[in-house]
Formats: C-alpha cells, sequence, structure tokens
C-alpha cells in the first residue's frame, strides 16, 4: 500500500471519523488500538515529525482509556509504558492527570456491562458457518418483551444521567456517546415504539440548545424528525408515534403532512381492524360475547335500535355494511381507534378552525368503525367552541340513533343534558334510556339520575324515584 503523507493522512482522517462516531462503544477496543498503533508506525524524518507523532499517539491514548470499554485497562498499561519510556519525570504528571477519568471509566465499564449482559444476551450458535445475527422480531407483548423495555428505558436513562461525569467541556463527546446508544437501540428494540420516542425527546431536547446556530438547531429537529418517521415505518400502528409525529409538525406548520400524517394512521388502524373482524368472524364467540352482542329488539318505541340503526342509509357511519361483532377485543380496538379520530379533530379545530373539524368528524360518520366517543368528542366541542346547545344535542341524538345499545354513550349525554341545566330534556332522556336497557346495564344511568334528584330535586320525586329504583332492583 501506498504509504505517501498523503496516504497516511487519508486513512488518519477515515480513522478519526469512524472512532467520532464509534469511538464511544463498549466495543470500540480494536479500533482505537489499531489507529494507536497506525499512529505509531508513521515514519518521521526529522525530530520535529517525531515529536509530532509522540503528541499524536498520547492524544489517542489519552481519549482512549477515558472510555468505558473492553480492555480499556490493558490499554492503560500501555499507555503508561508509552510515557515511562519517552520521559519518566513527564509521564508521572500526564498519567497523574488522567487516573481519575480513568478510574471512573473502569467504574462506569462495571455499571455498564450490568445492563448490557441484560439487553444484550448471548446469541445461540448458527446453523450455519459465519457470525451470529441478531434480527428484530415484530412485538408480542408478552411479560418478558415489557420487561425487557423497561430495563432499556432504565439504561437509556443512565447514559443521559452522565455516569462518566464528562464536563462541560467535553459536552459534545456526551451527546456523541449518547447518540451512539441510542442509534444502537433502535436497531435493537426496532418494534418498540417507547424506544424510538425516547430517542426522538433526546435528539428534539438537544435541538433546543440556545447555544447552537440556527442551522445546527434546524439539522437537529430534522434528525429528530426522521427518527419519528422511521419509527413508524416500523410501527405504523403506533399512537404514540403517530401523535408525536403529528405534534412536531403541527408546531412546524406543516399542517397539509399533519392531515397525510393522520390519514395514513387511520388506514393502517382500519385495515388492522377489518382483519381482527375476519378472525373474529371465524373463530366461535365466547358466552360473554355473545352476551353482548345481543341485539335490542325490546327498545320501546321512541328509542332508536340496532335493527333500525341497521336499516338506514348509507351515509350512517355505523351501517353500511352492519355493526361490527362485539368480541372484547374488538371493541378495546374500536374505542383507542376513536381517540386516533378525536385527535385529528381537535387538531383541526386547533390549527385550522371548527369548519375544518366539522368535516373530518362529517368523515369520521362515514366510517363503519368510529365508535360513540367520537360523537362525544364532537357533540363537547361544539358545545364549548360555540356554545350551541342544539347543535351539541343533535349530534348526541345522532350518535343514539346508531348507538342504541350503547347504556355507557346514553350515560354521556344524560351527564351533558345535566351541565347545561335542561331539566326537560334530561328526564326524558333518563326514562328513554332506563326503559331501553336491562336493569344491570342501566344501574350507572339510574345512579346518575338519583343523584342528581337528590341534589336539586324535591323530596317527592327523590321518594318516587328511590321507590322506582327499588322495584328495578329488588335485590340492592
Amino acid at each position: 500500500m501506498n504509504s505517501g503523507p498523503n496516504t497516511r493522512e487519508t486513512v488518519r482522517k477515515a480513522y478519526e471519523f469512524a472512532l467520532n462516531h464509534i469511538g464511544q462503544d463498549k466495543e470500540a477496543t480494536e479500533i482505537w488500538t489499531d489507529y494507536i498503533q497506525f499512529l505509531k508506525a508513521g515514519e518521521s524524518a526529522t525530530t520535529w515529525d517525531d515529536g509530532h507523532k509522540m503528541d499524536s499517539v498520547r492524544k489517542a491514548y489519552q481519549r482512549a482509556v477515558q472510555i468505558p470499554m473492553d480492555n480499556v485497562k490493558r490499554i492503560w498499561e500501555e499507555y503508561q509504558e508509552f510515557e515511562n519510556n519517552l520521559n519518566k519525570i513527564t509521564a508521572k504528571k500526564f498519567i497523574s492527570d488522567l487516573s481519575v477519568a480513568h478510574m471512573q471509566a473502569r467504574t462506569v465499564l462495571n455499571q455498564l456491562q450490568e445492563h448490557l449482559t441484560v439487553l444484550f444476551p448471548p446469541l445461540p450458535p448458527p446453523k450455519l458457518k459465519g457470525p451470529s445475527i441478531y434480527i428484530p422480531r415484530a412485538t408480542t407483548f408478552s411479560a418478558g418483551e415489557k420487561a425487557l423495555v423497561g430495563r432499556w428505558r432504565i439504561y437509556l436513562k443512565w447514559e443521559e444521567s452522565n455516569p462518566l461525569e464528562l464536563e462541560e467541556k467535553d459536552r459534545a463527546t456526551l451527546q456523541t456517546r449518547i447518540q451512539g446508544v441510542y442509534r444502537k437501540a433502535v436497531v435493537r428494540m426496532r418494534f418498540f415504539s417507547e424506544i424510538w420516542y425516547m430517542a426522538y425527546v433526546w435528539n428534539i431536547n438537544q435541538s433546543n440548545d440556545p447555544s447552537l446556530l440556527e442551522a445546527k438547531r434546524k439539522d437537529k429537529k430534522d434528525e429528530a424528525l426522521s427518527l419519528l418517521e422511521r419509527g413508524i415505518e416500523a410501527n405504523p400502528a403506533s399512537f404514540l408515534l403517530n401523535f408525536a409525529y403529528a405534534e412536531a409538525q403541527e408546531a412546524s406548520k406543516s399542517f397539509g403532512d399533519v392531515h397525510t400524517s393522520f390519514t395514513k394512521f387511520l388506514e393502517v388502524l382500519r385495515k388492522e381492524l377489518d382483519e381482527l373482524e375476519s378472525r373474529v368472524n371465524f373463530s366461535p364467540p365466547s358466552s360473554q360475547e355473545s352476551a353482548v352482542a345481543v341485539d335490542r329488539t325490546d327498545a320501546p318505541v321512541g328509542w332508536p335500535n340496532a335493527s333500525s340503526a341497521s336499516q338506514n342509509s348509507s351515509q350512517n357511519s355505523q351501517t353500511s355494511e352492519g355493526q361490527p361483532p362485539k368480541n372484547k377485543e374488538l371493541v378495546e380496538r374500536r374505542t383507542e381507534y376513536g381517540l386516533a379520530w378525536i385527535v385529528y379533530m381537535r387538531f383541526a379545530r386547533r390549527a385550522e378552525n371548527l369548519k375544518s373539524a366539522r368535516a373530518i368528524f362529517g368523515k369520521s360518520r362515514r366510517d363503519r368503525w368510529t365508535p360513540w366517543q367520537v360523537y362525544e368528542a364532537a357533540a363537547l366541542m361544539e358545545y364549548h367552541c360555540t356554545k350551541a346547545t342544539d347543535v351539541a344535542m343533535r349530534i348526541f341524538e345522532k350518535g343514539l340513533e346508531n348507538f342504541s345499545d350503547e347504556a355507557e354513550f346514553a350515560l354521556k349525554y344524560l351527564g351533558f343534558l345535566i351541565s347545561i341545566n335542561d331539566d326537560s330534556n334530561a328526564r326524558a332522556l333518563f326514562e328513554r334510556a332506563v326503559n331501553s336497557f336491562s336493569p344491570e346495564r342501566a344501574r350507572p344511568i339510574w345512579e346518575r339520575w338519583a343523584r342528581y334528584e337528590y341534589q336539586f330535586g324535591n323530596l317527592e320525586a327523590a321518594q318516587i324515584l328511590e321507590k322506582r329504583m327499588s322495584d328495578a332492583y329488588p335485590n340492592g
């Protein structure tokens, strides 16, 4: 190989580039050793050249012995030998100045090994010749995986706490170290959104450093946003990452990107719900799920039931394809899906205007997976933003048509009417509701109305209500 000065300088820069990115890694011992040997092997034609070479070797040693990496003790011993061979008098000063930092690195190395032993267990031997390779697998949310995420969080926070006790002048070194740790974390824990979010938060906090130039701050913000984008690519159904990304884009006034983000997110969730529904339809329901799915054909006149709801036009958000089955997991996932619509509506009202939020609510009504919580959120938004109680009530009433078997929605509507002091409509809703659900499901509605009567009604009304409740619940 050509060993001329220009070639050696190119190689030196390549080493420096690599060390600036991975030099703080626990397993960087080999590259540090190679670099030091490369510097030692340099030719020196003059005394000045020889002194310059020794300074370069010394600086490399001094950087390496302060890093908690494998065999750092051996590098320290080599450094001591190097200094003593040059000058025993100056060696004492150099070694003394670095002794505290080196011992701190060895202490941190012991702590680091305790963390990493759990996070990086030995890989099984490969079936074919070659090194073992770790490939991240999709999460199953098992107890073991949850514990692993917890250990990663502890480790990452430990790294952020600056266990090496680096001074302010070495802040760049600390940032490089933590940056490298997070890069390794998101590779190892690719399918765990919490780790991606922690990496994003740390990076965005670095971008808020007032000492940075505006261009540098922008670069760091872009890097943080890129982490969210890659995290969403790995975890497209993550509420945490999608909401964080939408919030970041909203903060930068990129409203079009927020709309695109929510649209994609809802599509992903909708696809998952369709797939889950298909699996549910192919498996026999449990007795509990069958009981929940009973059609309310015994609802009295004036209270919309599930049968009538299913006959509404295709504009009805819940019925163009029929009500989804009442499987427990499906109900929970559907409620979570509604949260995405609600947050989307709130963004539109906050960043644009109420008209935009109404348009999004209109889209949600045409979605068969939209749960009743979206109707409640839309009604409350109308009331609190415009004081239009009539509009809010129309939304609640439309929700009753679509969710006639949801006692909790009726309870929310009743609470709203009581809160705006609409006694007559609240009383009418109470009468409709308690006659539409079984006593067991209607109990929260009875209790809510009883609390209202006890606090604000007269004695006669309270006594009549107590008698009715006693008849409805003879066993208490």
